[in-house]
């Protein structure tokens, strides 16, 4: 079973080899957003199961403009976020950053707008 903290420790290594002056911090901010909860939910709950072992809870996932517009939404009743992959962040580059999150869903439905 995967862990809140065996992903944040993972986010460390991998954020420390890459230069980040604060890591954990930033590991631990990461993982928050890609779950959908509080930084302190991760600290105070490193033992809590994430991936195929994680509560289903529901989840809108929104296409948008440029101007934050929700253009087109799946709201989805039952979502376990299982992988949040993203590139090697480069600050002498001015490359988008594209993200990638992988969800199990089930129960998913289109709304157009948002």
């Amino acid at each position: 079973m995967t862990t809140t903290r065996a992903l944040v420790d993972e986010g460390v290594q991998r954020l420390r080899s890459l230069g980040f002056d604060t890591p954990r911090l930033d590991s631990e901010l990461l993982l928050a957003h890609a779950i959908g909860v509080g930084r302190t939910a991760v600290v105070a709950h490193g033992d809590a199961p994430v991936g195929a072992d994680a509560e289903a809870r529901p989840m809108d996932l929104s296409l948008v403009d440029s101007s934050g517009a929700p253009k087109v939404t799946w709201r989805i009743k039952e979502a376990i976020p299982i992988r949040l992959t993203g590139p090697a962040l480069n600050a002498s580059s001015n490359e988008v950053a594209i993200d990638s999150l992988d969800v199990m869903a089930a129960g998913v439905s289109v709304v157009q707008g948002g």
